[in-house]
């Protein structure tokens, strides 16, 4: 009786895990243009996810493969996807900067660890945050109120048109610490220097000063870049 029962769980538990193994051996399929992923019993659904094919893998996102963008992880740009959908890897140019990306498509730290991210973007403002993370600064790092604000036309990137002013703009003379493993926010808004920006696909850059010693540093600017739309305000997966 004792092995009875034994070969009857046995029995059920192999049911289990098969019937498991069923709900994970869905297959991918393609037509109108659209990646599918087919389950077991046949039904359909647009995939979302990786694929693989050779030693390359590509994204989809509801059935489209997603071409020449960034896509973020927790806000933060992880991986980018050419104009063939390929992710990148080792050093890439993308509109004008170099990146660099390990064997698995992640992009790799900046030296000084810092990256720049925004949020919250509107047509005459946004926040911008720099994060610092690992790299190796040994010294301290500092930015400053000034910015800069870009439009990427016709394969390169141009300061927008500043808004005539009567008077002289002249930028206040404060310093803000980048503190190590931390993050710190600047609210930006640009009426009165750009006024509203019209919709198009645009790049925030702030300064950063890393000092070793008096009179021994270095300066750095990093760029935070997003898209002014009706919708779809970011050009990012998140």
């Amino acid at each position: 009786m004792k092995f009875k029962k034994i070969l009857a769980v046995s029995a059920a538990l192999l049911g289990i895990f098969c019937t498991s193994l069923n709900v994970c051996a869905d297959t991918l399929a393609e037509h109108d243009g659209l990646k599918y992923r087919v389950s077991d019993s046949g039904e359909e659904s647009l995939y979302t996810g990786w694929t693989k094919k050779g030693g390359d893998r590509y994204y989809y996102n509801n059935g489209k493969m997603k071409k020449n963008c960034w896509l973020t992880v927790n806000g933060k740009r992880k991986y980018f996807l050419q104009a063939d959908g390929k992710r990148a890897t080792g050093k890439v140019t993308i509109q004008g900067e170099t990146y660099q990306f390990d064997e698995n498509g992640v992009i790799l730290p900046d030296e000084w660890g810092l990256t720049l991210t925004v949020k919250d973007v509107t047509r005459t403002g946004c926040t911008v945050v720099f994060t610092q993370s690992g790299g190796n600064p040994t010294g301290e790092l500092e930015t400053g109120v000034p910015y800069i604000v870009e439009e990427y036309k016709n394969g390169k990137w141009t300061e927008v048109a500043q808004v005539p002013s009567e008077i002289d703009r002249a930028w206040a003379d404060l310093a803000c610490l980048l503190e190590k493993d931390s993050s710190r926010e600047f609210t930006i808004n640009w009426e009165d220097l750009y006024g509203e920006l019209p919709y198009g696909y645009y790049r925030i850059g702030k300064n950063v000063n890393y000092f070793r010693k008096t009179a021994d540093y270095d300066s750095k600017m990093y760029y935070a870049y997003f898209d002014v739309k009706p919708s779809d305000p970011e050009k990012v997966i998140t």
